[in-house]
């Protein structure tokens, strides 16, 4: 059926004026509710802001994918990840203010505790012995941690690797001083 035969034969019946300025108000009248009805409508509320300091690593990956499918918003929560390069620097991040919450390893929260007594570790869901790993080039012959008295070691200060590193030592039965600690940037 051709919509325009429709309103032409429905337009003949309407034939006098009366009819015609009654159907145009009644049309202006429902138009007006319905704009009325929607607009006044109010907005879904915006839901609280956070920041998390995401350190670039894959220990992070869940937050990454979190925040790709959605799950923080389903939790009723916008999230926005500042991406930075180490723990120490979302650590840093967040005891700056610039966000509400940071990704860091255990010892990074360990050390920082002995300067910001009010650092509280939430939730820990990877470990960072498993994380860690001490190299060294085939060409110096060193195999076992006791053999690095006398030599150089780079490692991050107050970080993970650090105590990691310390640790090591102290069950080699190898004095942390007998070892140079080359201190080096985590971006580095």
């Amino acid at each position: 059926m051709n919509p325009y035969s429709y309103w032409h034969r429905i337009m003949k019946r309407i034939n006098n004026k009366a009819s015609t300025y009654l159907a145009v108000v009644g049309c202006t009248v429902f138009l007006l509710s319905a704009l009325l009805f929607y607009s006044t409508k109010a907005a879904p509320p915006a839901l609280p802001k956070i920041t998390i300091a995401t350190s670039q690593t894959p220990l992070s990956a869940p937050f990454i994918i979190a925040k790709h499918i959605g799950a923080f918003k389903q939790a009723g929560v916008d999230a926005e990840l500042i991406p930075c390069i180490g723990g120490m620097k979302c650590a840093a991040k967040m005891l700056s203010g610039q966000s509400d919450f940071a990704t860091s390893s255990e010892s990074v929260v360990m050390f920082e505790s002995f300067k910001h007594p009010d650092i509280r570790l939430l939730v820990s869901f990877v470990a960072s012995s498993n994380d860690l790993k001490l190299l060294s080039l085939q060409k110096s012959n060193i195999v076992n941690v006791d053999q690095l008295s006398g030599k150089r070691v780079g490692v991050i200060q107050a970080s993970a690797s650090e105590f990691f590193l310390d640790s090591h030592l102290i069950a080699a039965n190898t004095p942390s001083n007998s070892v140079e600690k080359v201190y080096l940037a985590p971006s580095a």
